[in-house]
């Protein structure tokens, strides 16, 4: 084995994305990185549409879990906030609590 060669036992990175092995997009650093994570984790744990913010955004492929994962607690609070603030209001009326668990749901 010579010097060359990858970690991929010699095959070159053309050859690994032209037989359809998956290719990790490049990482994005700092705050725009953090926003890019978290976008991509509201998009797989929801149906919420997010805008793609970066060249290497495909809403079609799933998150790289390794570095996203680190946002997925805010990503959750985002999609379970209206959700509670729906049922956090409507909790103390005088409505049915089966009326504000379909508001809550709804």
């Amino acid at each position: 084995m010579n010097g060359d060669e990858g970690t991929n036992g010699g095959v070159e990175a053309s050859e690994v994305a032209q037989r359809g092995a998956p290719v990790a997009p490049p990482p994005v650093g700092g705050a725009v990185g953090l926003v890019v994570d978290l976008a991509a984790m509201v998009r797989f744990y929801s149906r919420l549409p997010m805008p793609l913010l970066a060249a290497a955004d495909d809403p079609a492929r799933p998150p790289p879990f390794g570095r996203a994962i680190r946002m997925l607690p805010w990503a959750s609070l985002l999609v379970a906030a209206p959700t509670a603030a729906t049922l956090a209001a409507a909790t103390p009326t005088a409505l049915p609590s089966l009326v504000v668990a379909a508001l809550a749901l709804a």
